[in-house]
């Protein structure tokens, strides 16, 4: 389907828009193009693209959003100052500045009902038994009137109180200037201060410089002029999918205004609100199916937009040279895309609840939806390349505090290693916490169901976890259920921060890198980040650490019948199980010098949820019939589901006889090639509608040997390429016993290959639709 046809369909729409009364002038085109940036069409691109909007005139988003007010809830000030480790930020302090901000404001309920739109996802909410919460404003409100309705429903009236009404007369009044038209392209040093360069060739020079052009514009301007330290890298949104309901009452009428009640709840992983529902904007949520644009025309006062709405992703933004407006990118993982379905399933629930008679999702052709036995079919997780997902709130890429290696401006604003250099907007608030292993913290979480012994939660457990910078949206789904530090194995001072304060605590070290971009990662971070924690972990009294290692460190099987045990001696494979090998030894010695507990998990080829990239790319691979089998294909791996895997991380950290011992950790039984191929081939066609081509790429025993000896050559001159890795390993027998870890700790693993897959699939091909590979990853964590 062509992108441009809906496009021509809405032009062709807004030409008749005549016929509602009006609502769609020339002046509301030209305010479109004063008011925002880019006319309202700004895009963070990824698998699934987010629509954003913001201003870009005196007052910014104050002049363009709804004015709906919350005070920031204490759980997430909390987050915020431990992750970032921020001076004086506590509920506290904010309580004064919250009070003179909702005076200044005039924060206020509605004097008169609500609009019924708001009232119906009211009702739909309370018929379900959830709690639907009306938001106050920054509006003053002058007087109700009784025009509106049919029914003469009181019409609320009031003045917004944006920037232009509030803060900036009063900054102009105590003798600020204001110079329009103007564009800063780029702030340099000067010897008395700033010299701020506009794009029209005019120099401005200061001795302090505040920084409020916004969480894209902000970045965009640092970088630019040079500044790069974590700017510009973790940019988030709340990603919202859109329901345009249709009643058989109504619902609407032309001076509604914005809607007011909202669903809060769901354990934080999403909420529902109604939409701002003129003519023009029912028309926009109505481009996904454009077949039913001239619905509008006679329908427009029975029908509202909704709402669902999540804290997930993470994004970036970059200048592109010889173009004004940057590059912005955000990525929503498979889970965030899950959260977002159940959250647009659960919104729809409601407002069938509230009597709605037809649902259209910003899910292009998908819909309409009439009966509540419908929602079952929806998606799961949204399908990225069909999904149109919208944003009015952008925030947190130049986040504050004093964790110099993840900030990029202090507790007050001011950027690190400048003098007289401040930000003053949304860019600095911090986002929700993730990090890796997912499948360990959820086992901790939330149990194993099929462990009888594991499948009641871990209780009055709390979780600190350690996180790349830019990979803290790993884990959303478990966003406020952890404490997250963010920072790199490599820095002994994150180590530091990340052990503080955790005397008698368990350590899982699980994270280590397997696809390096150069060989001498290896030993920088699976050898030195390993000491670098164990040092840490050690000085803090950690009591026992639990550490992942590999098969690696005993390389391949001597014969297809050997299995490895815990008695194989090491016969390092590359210098990745020369990495592992070291640092099985390293945690050794911490354990026979009595400075802390171990456990060493040797775990081979893991598979299932929270899987990295490449997976997909081997199960695209099958599906589209160039899997690599070399020789004949019945060579054996181990491998290890990842609630097995979790399982026998718990029982290792928690068994008392478990202290210096080494195990195996991995599935029943090991399998062929041919039949994990099989086995994914199968499920993709018969269980996930993907159309599979039967072929295999078949290629000689030798091709493997081949492949080991140039990667040997490469390695040895410190340089890596990951499939000639792989490709090394495609006919050899790598296979383990668990009967020690069965025998000790009492591990049963209860997930095979099959339904492991079946899982595995599922978080990638779970709506049925084929979407795009995602690049490789080098790392793993």
């Amino acid at each position: 389907m062509s992108p441009f046809g809906p496009l021509r369909d809405f032009v062709k729409f807004y030409e008749t828009l005549t016929l509602f009364g009006g609502y769609a002038q020339l002046h509301e085109g030209a305010e479109m193009v004063q008011k925002y940036r880019a006319g309202g069409l700004n895009v963070a691109l990824g698998r699934c693209k987010v629509t954003y909007v913001e201003g870009r005139c005196a007052g910014g988003g104050s002049e363009i959003n709804s004015g709906l007010y919350h005070r920031t809830p204490e759980s997430v000030v909390d987050k915020w100052r431990h992750r970032f480790q921020i001076d004086d930020l506590s509920m506290e302090n904010l309580e004064p500045l919250f009070l003179e901000n909702e005076r200044d404001l005039s924060v206020s309920y509605l004097p008169g009902p609500a609009p019924p739109a708001s009232l119906a996802l009211k009702a739909g909410a309370e018929a379900l038994g959830w709690d639907a919460m009306e938001v106050p404003r920054w509006y003053r409100y002058d007087a109700v009137s009784g025009e509106g309705l049919a029914d003469e429903s009181p019409t609320n009236v009031g003045c917004r109180q944006s920037m232009t009404e509030t803060f900036i007369p009063r900054a102009l009044a105590a003798g600020a200037k204001l110079v329009p038209n103007s564009r800063i392209h780029r702030l340099e040093r000067c010897r008395n201060g700033w010299q701020l360069n506009t794009q029209q060739g005019q120099i401005v020079h200061a001795d302090t410089v505040f920084l409020a052009a916004g969480a894209i514009g902000t970045p965009l301007l640092l970088r630019r002029s040079g500044f790069k330290r974590n700017v510009g890298n973790t940019l988030r949104l709340h990603p919202t999918v859109k329901v345009l309901a249709v009643f058989n009452r109504k619902v609407n009428h032309a001076a509604m205004g914005v809607p007011v009640h909202q669903v809060k709840g769901f354990d934080g992983d999403y909420s529902f609100g109604c939409s701002i529902s003129s003519p023009p904007y029912l028309a926009m949520a109505m481009m996904d199916h454009p077949e039913y644009l001239h619905t509008i025309g006679h329908d427009w006062e029975n029908m509202a937009i909704y709402y669902a709405m999540s804290t997930d992703g993470i994004g970036s933004i970059r200048p592109i040279p010889g173009y004004r407006d940057p590059f912005v990118r955000y990525q929503l993982n498979i889970a965030a895309r899950v959260k977002l379905a159940d959250g647009l399933r659960d919104l729809c629930r409601a407002l069938f609840a509230a009597g709605a008679v037809s649902l259209y999702p910003s899910i292009t052709g998908w819909g309409p939806l009439t009966d509540p036995s419908e929602l079952s079919a929806l998606p799961r997780p949204l399908p990225a390349a069909r999904t149109n997902l919208m944003t009015v709130h952008v925030m947190g890429s130049c986040p504050m505090g004093e964790t110099q290696n993840s900030t990029a401006v202090d507790s007050f604003g001011k950027v690190h290693g400048e003098k007289n250099l401040y930000i003053n907007d949304a860019s600095i608030l911090g986002g929700a916490p993730g990090v890796n292993p997912q499948g360990l913290i959820k086992a901790l979480l939330d149990g194993i169901p099929e462990c009888t012994p594991l499948a009641i939660p871990q209780k009055n457990v709390s979780i600190r976890v350690l996180v790349r910078p830019g990979e803290e949206s790993s884990l959303e789904e478990f966003t406020g259920r952890l404490e997250t530090i963010v920072g790199d194995l490599t820095n002994p001072d994150d180590c530091k921060r990340f052990c503080i304060d955790s005397d008698g605590a368990s350590l899982f070290h699980v994270a280590g890198v397997i696809h390096p971009r150069w060989a001498r990662e290896f030993q920088l971070i699976n050898v030195q980040g390993t000491a670098n924690l164990l040092r840490s972990a050690i000085d803090s009294g950690v009591q026992r650490a639990v550490v992942m290692s590999s098969n690696s460190p005993l390389g391949c099987n001597p014969h297809p019948d050997h299995r490895f045990d815990e008695q194989s001696p090491f016969k390092p494979y590359m210098g990745y199980g020369k990495s592992k090998m070291q640092m099985e030894q390293l945690v050794s010695s911490a354990r026979i010098q009595k400075q802390i507990e171990t456990v060493l998990i040797r775990a081979p080829w893991f598979y299932g949820p929270f899987q990295p990239p490449r997976q997909r790319l081997f199960f695209e691979m099958i599906r589209d019939g160039k899997a690599p089998i070399v020789g004949g294909g019945e060579n054996l791996r181990s491998m290890a589901y990842i609630d097995n895997l979790a399982q026998g991380l718990i029982l290792a950290a928690t068994h008392p006889g478990a202290n210096g011992e080494v195990y195996w950790i991995a599935d029943e039984r090991p399998y062929s090639m041919n039949e994990i191929v099989s086995t994914i081939e199968r499920l993709l066609e018969h269980e996930y509608a993907q159309v599979c081509k039967h072929t295999r790429l078949k290629l000689p025993g030798f091709t493997s040997e081949v492949a080991w000896c140039v990667d040997w050559l490469l390695q040895s001159v410190g340089l890596y390429h990951q499939k000639i890795h792989v490709l090394s390993e495609m006919n050899k027998t790598i296979a383990c016993s668990i009967a020690k870890a069965q025998r000790e700790l009492g591990y049963s693993p209860t997930v095979s290959l099959e339904e492991g897959m079946r899982r595995s699939l599922a978080e990638l091909f779970g709506s049925g639709q084929k979407e795009g590979s995602d690049q490789k990853q080098n790392a793993a964590a």
